[in-house]
């Protein structure tokens, strides 16, 4: 009886030493799984704090580059002095504005990666900064052609080479957080590991502890998966639109950009099909609709568009942008996709702005001698081209212009160029091209027109001017012209031998007494 007394008793002993073992033990794999995924989640969210540090001083980089580009073409685009001066203050600032980021950002420990890239981007700025100085400076001497060229042609460039840094930079910034969340995940599998291993050793008097260890290794996968979209979110929402959807493509979240884009309120958008309330367009072609997720049912990596496109707001406004696609991808299974849009609809106004000006004559807004000569070659190529074509070319030059510039000022040849162009356009076809060559000098290009259409064309043209009355300050003028008209054909090798016909002509109809057509040396 003692014997068996002493057998339960060191059973009891034994039970109670295995009881404490495997609470014991389980009290250890607890805290280390909890300690796995607390360490997975703070990793986590240090590394986005620090990156979200780096992408806020990028994006105020970013943003200050592009306003002061921006601000660039609006100095070469305004011709009032304070308005200028007001620009140029802005130009200044966002300028400082930059450089203020740029050492910020360089102040915070970042990857030897990231300042690489950030020194080569300097390469870009200084030069930049340079030549937007020369701008700025060429545009407030009133030199607006050669600053406009000179920001067309080397600016700009510049300018798109130094945003390509950014995006490395953000793709940089990018590839660190997805290592994290590779990292955090790493973590997470390994916790799971040991709560099962914890849930196969101990018996079902811990069970109930195994379930609380349960309880909160699922509250921490939740609060990881919370933490992953955040991040997301936060990487992709600078100053843009943002779409947050599942994997199905249906959208969960969006942001105030996003909903201002689109012109529409969060729950008219939120659980729609995306590419049912995205509506884009080709830029070469508005009929032509552009779908992202169903045409990329497979999405596993972040993808950008090549260019920009067109965005739908309402039914008769198009904004212009550039979007990028991001899968959320967790235990190598696709959970989301944020879609970013980028509103470049101020600067794709500006761009055309700047080629309207570039291409047209100021004063009149007729075609400038740049632009006629490219048109006069293709017309030559066509001619050349196709026998079935042909094309005439015809000068015309102001009689007196020069006496109603001395008597009534520059204001009154100014104001008369102008209405002189007026009548030149209401003269001819849309498929014809007006030109205002320099001074009183006009020309025009008639295109698919025979002999006596030609001829007709600019006779009316001859006695429309004749007919007119300028009228300046209690003044009258009548106004003629002398007018050459010769024909582009095939022998033409290249623009010298039509121009020189045709001013030739021009000048035979002035000499012979003004107010004539010289039509191919004959004086009509």
């Amino acid at each position: 009886m003692k014997n068996k007394n002493n057998k339960i008793h060191t059973s009891r002993k034994t039970m109670l030493i295995g009881f404490i073992i495997v609470m014991m033990l389980l009290i250890i794999l607890s805290m280390i799984s909890i300690k796995a995924i607390e360490k997975s989640v703070s990793n986590l969210r240090d590394v986005i704090e620090i990156n979200g540090n780096h992408l806020y001083q990028l994006n105020k980089m970013h943003t200050a580059a592009r306003e002061r580009i921006l601000t660039v073409f609006k100095i070469v685009s305004v011709d009032d002095p304070f308005i200028r001066d007001e620009l140029w203050m802005q130009f200044n600032s966002f300028g400082t504005e930059f450089i203020v980021s740029r050492n910020d950002l360089y102040n915070m420990p970042i990857s030897d990666e990231i300042k690489q890239l950030l020194e080569e981007q300097d390469q870009l700025t200084q030069p930049l900064g340079r030549i937007q100085h020369q701008i700025v400076q060429l545009a407030i001497d009133d030199e607006n052609n050669v600053a406009k060229h000179l920001l067309f042609t080397k600016a700009n460039p510049l300018q798109t080479q130094m945003l390509q840094f950014f995006r490395k930079i953000e793709s940089n910034v990018e590839n660190k957080n997805n290592q994290a969340l590779i990292g955090a995940n790493h973590l997470n599998w390994y916790a799971k590991r040991i709560v099962l291993l914890a849930s196969i050793l101990i018996t079902l008097i811990s069970i109930y502890i195994a379930y609380l260890i349960y309880k909160t290794v699922n509250q921490s996968e939740n609060n990881l998966k919370e933490a992953q979209k955040r991040a997301m979110i936060t990487l992709h929402s600078i100053a843009d639109g943002v779409f947050l959807t599942n994997a199905q493509g249906r959208i969960e979240q969006v942001n105030g950009v996003a909903q201002s884009l689109l012109g529409l309120k969060s729950e008219k958008i939120v659980g729609c099909y995306l590419d049912d309330v995205v509506h884009l367009y080709s830029e070469h072609n508005l009929s032509q609709r552009i779908e992202l997720l169903r045409s990329n049912p497979h999405i596993n990596q972040v993808k950008k568009s090549n260019g920009w496109i067109f965005l739908q707001r309402n039914e008769d406004e198009l904004l212009a942008v550039e979007y990028s696609i991001s899968p959320v991808i967790i235990n190598q299974e696709l959970n989301g996709i944020v879609v970013v849009f980028h509103d470049i609809n101020e600067i794709q106004k500006l761009h055309k702005q700047l080629n309207y000006q570039v291409n047209h004559d100021e004063l009149t807004q007729l075609y400038n001698r740049r632009i006629f000569e490219k048109q006069l070659i293709d017309t030559i190529n066509e001619v050349k081209r196709y026998d079935e074509i042909k094309a005439w070319l015809c000068y015309i030059d102001l009689d007196n212009f020069k006496t109603i510039n001395d008597t009534a000022g520059h204001l009154a040849g100014d104001q008369l160029l102008k209405q002189v162009a007026q009548i030149l356009l209401g003269a001819v076809r849309n498929t014809d091209y007006v030109a205002r060559l320099g001074g009183d000098e006009f020309a025009i290009i008639l295109r698919h027109a025979n002999e006596q259409e030609a001829k007709d064309t600019a006779e009316r043209i001859r006695f429309s001017l004749e007919a007119m009355i300028f009228e300046w300050q209690s003044q009258e003028f009548n106004v003629t012209a002398s007018l050459g008209l010769t024909n582009i054909d095939d022998d033409s090798d290249n623009i010298d031998v039509p121009l020189k016909k045709a001013d030739e002509a021009c000048y035979t109809a002035k000499k012979t007494g003004r107010n004539k057509l010289c039509y191919l040396g004959n004086v009509l």
